[in-house]
C-alpha cells in the first residue's frame, strides 16, 4: 500500500459517521478482520488508532487476532500483541486458541513472539481433548512442543530467553532447528 492510499484510509476515520465495525452480511467479515487476515499492517494500525474499532468482534466464528495467527501474519500479530484490548486467549468457536492454531501449524516465529510477549498466555486450553503441546507434537512440530513445554515449566525464564534471542538481530531460524539426519530429535536451550 502506498502513502497516498494510507492517507485516504486515515481520512475515512475522520468521518464520525463511518461505521468502522461494519460487517459484510454474506462473508461475515469486517474490514479490520480482512486487514488482519491479509497481513495489511498499515491498515491494521490505522484501525487500531481509531478507538471505535472493536478488535474482538467475531467474524467467521473467530477473532482478528486468531485469523492473523492462523495465516502466519507475524507483523500483524506483533501489532495486536501490543493492543491491550486484544484477548490473546479468546477461544474460537472451533475450540482452539490463537496460540493453539499457531502450534498446530508449526509457526515457530509466531510461537516465539507470542511466548516472549508480556501477555499472559494460557497454553493449557484443550482442543479436541489435547492441549497445544500435544497438538503440535501430533502434527510433527516437535520443536514447537519443546518450547511450549519449557514455557509451561518456566514461563519467566523462557520469556527472558526468547526476548534475548529476539533482541539479537531478530529471529534466528537455527534456534530450534534439528539436524537433517534426525528430524525427531528434541531441542533445548
Amino acid at each position: 500500500m502506498n502513502r497516498r492510499d494510507l492517507k485516504a484510509v486515515r481520512a475515512l476515520f475522520l468521518d464520525p459517521e463511518l461505521e468502522v465495525n461494519w460487517m459484510e452480511a454474506e462473508l461475515q467479515r469486517t474490514p479490520f478482520f480482512r486487514a488482519c487476515s491479509r497481513g495489511l499492517t498499515s491498515i491494521v494500525r490505522a484501525f487500531q488508532e481509531d478507538q471505535r474499532t472493536n478488535v474482538e468482534q467475531l467474524c467467521n466464528r473467530c477473532t482478528p487476532f486468531y485469523i492473523a495467527c492462523q495465516n502466519d501474519n507475524l507483523e500483524v500479530v506483533k501489532l495486536l500483541l501490543d493492543d491491550p484490548r486484544v484477548n490473546v486467549n479468546r477461544v474460537a468457536d472451533s475450540g482452539i486458541t490463537p496460540l493453539g492454531i499457531a502450534a498446530c501449524k508449526g509457526s515457530m516465529a509466531l510461537i516465539r513472539h507470542l511466548l516472549a510477549s508480556a501477555r499472559d498466555l494460557d497454553i493449557s486450553v484443550k482442543w479436541r481433548n489435547t492441549d497445544a503441546i500435544v497438538s503440535s507434537q501430533s502434527y510433527g512440530h516437535h520443536a514447537v512442543a519443546d518450547i511450549l513445554s519449557q514455557y509451561l515449566d518456566d514461563p519467566d525464564g523462557t520469556r527472558r530467553h526468547l526476548l534475548q534471542v529476539l533482541g539479537q538481530g531478530g529471529l534466528r531460524l537455527s534456534f530450534f532447528s534439528f539436524p537433517a539426519a534426525n528430524p525427531h530429535a528434541h531441542s533445548s536451550f
